[in-house]
């Protein structure tokens, strides 16, 4: 890389590259953003999960189903007592067939109804509200 002219095309391919990235992050960068307002653009991206939201557990009999926001990639049912202890679960990992997780002696059956976009606990032996405590869900 020796003459200028190659110098400027490395760093306008440099830029293009770190553009990519940036919209790449769900920030937008249009053609006439300067090459030094990216840096405010880094800066912006989100990181981390963020919650979308939640709620508690509310169930009659031994179901609980909630709608999943359009932005979630993951799921969380956090246990009643137990600080730090819960089910948190990649959403797409969870199909239609149910996972079976067993807590405190009481089976649960996780899936997700990808047609009508909810998240679904079942239980054969105990409300799911009387286990869990609450949902929430991240992106």
């Amino acid at each position: 890389m020796g003459t200028t002219a190659d110098k400027l095309s490395y760093l306008s391919n440099t830029k293009d590259a770190i553009k990519s990235a940036i919209s790449a992050k769900g920030v937008s960068v249009s053609e006439s953003d300067t090459f030094r307002s990216y840096a405010d653009k880094i800066s912006s991206i989100a990181s981390g999960m963020q919650s979308l939201g939640g709620g508690p557990v509310q169930s009659t009999g031994t179901y609980f189903s909630v709608p999943i926001p359009d932005d979630a990639n993951f799921f969380e049912l956090r246990i009643y007592g137990a600080i730090g202890t819960g089910i948190f679960s990649d959403i797409y990992s969870v199909t239609g067939v149910p996972d079976n997780i067993t807590i405190n002696g009481s089976s649960f059956y996780i899936s997700r109804d990808p047609d009508q976009n909810t998240m679904n606990v079942q239980s054969p032996s105990s409300e799911p509200g009387e286990i869990f405590e609450r949902y929430e869900f991240f992106k």
